[in-house]
């Protein structure tokens, strides 16, 4: 019975050492590979700059581009076929953290730059579609029925729109007074120089853009002259 038994316990104390020495090897290739997924740098979270967006080969045109959480307001101003300044707005939930896809909404109505409040009317019918993917916080790639274009931040000063700004300057993006909804400021300093739009109505309803560019009076203020689009 002895010696019968004999090979039986080789044989577990065998099978022991090899279940033993796999188990090792796979916490050593386990640790190796933490440890390799440690060493590589970390791939940054794209979060896409609020502010002045443009095509550079398409200059006297641009989009202001603001994301609160996870909902996009943008708006693009640019020219009708007609040569009038005009703009068209897009919000609504991102569909990732580099990517928005929306209906391009037009208003009419409003109030003008001079004007006594009166709310404006959004048009049923969405002028199209927009989707914006995002490379990298300020680049990315813009399709509208314009077509397809490459898109960057603007740089109001030279180099302005990487450069970090200092906590004074006001907050870049949409402004507005909630009780006359239906028209806003973007609003954005780079370098003590501000670039303010204005997105309202001329006098027949239709949608129009005013532009004041120039140096801040002081960490609070800023005084220019509103040019039409």
């Amino acid at each position: 019975m002895n010696n019968l038994s004999t090979p039986s316990r080789f044989a577990r104390l065998r099978r022991g050492i090899l279940n033993h020495e796999i188990c090792a090897v796979k916490k050593l290739v386990l640790g190796l590979t933490l440890a390799l997924l440690c060493a590589l740098p970390a791939r940054a979270q794209i979060a896409p700059a609020a502010g002045y967006w443009w095509n550079p080969a398409q200059a006297g045109s641009g989009f202001v581009i603001e994301i609160q959480g996870t909902t996009m307001f943008m708006a693009g101003f640019l020219y009708a076929a007609s040569g009038e300044a005009t703009w068209v707005a897009s919000t609504g939930q991102m569909a990732s953290a580099t990517q928005y896809s929306g209906s391009l909404i037009t208003y009419s109505g409003g109030q003008t730059l001079t004007g006594a409040f009166q709310p404006a009317i959004q048009n049923p019918m969405p002028a199209g579609t927009i989707t914006i993917n995002f490379s990298t916080n300020t680049s990315g790639t813009l399709s509208w029925p314009g077509g397809t274009i490459p898109i960057q931040r603007f740089d109001i000063v030279a180099g302005g729109a990487t450069t970090p700004q200092p906590s004074s300057n006001p907050q870049t993006g949409w402004w507005w007074d909630p009780s006359q909804g239906g028209r806003g400021f973007a609003v954005e300093v780079q370098g003590g120089v501000m670039y303010l739009a204005g997105y309202m109505y001329d006098a027949s309803g239709n949608p129009v853009w005013y532009l004041a560019s120039g140096n801040m009076s002081g960490n609070t203020l800023f005084e220019g002259t509103l040019f039409q689009g």
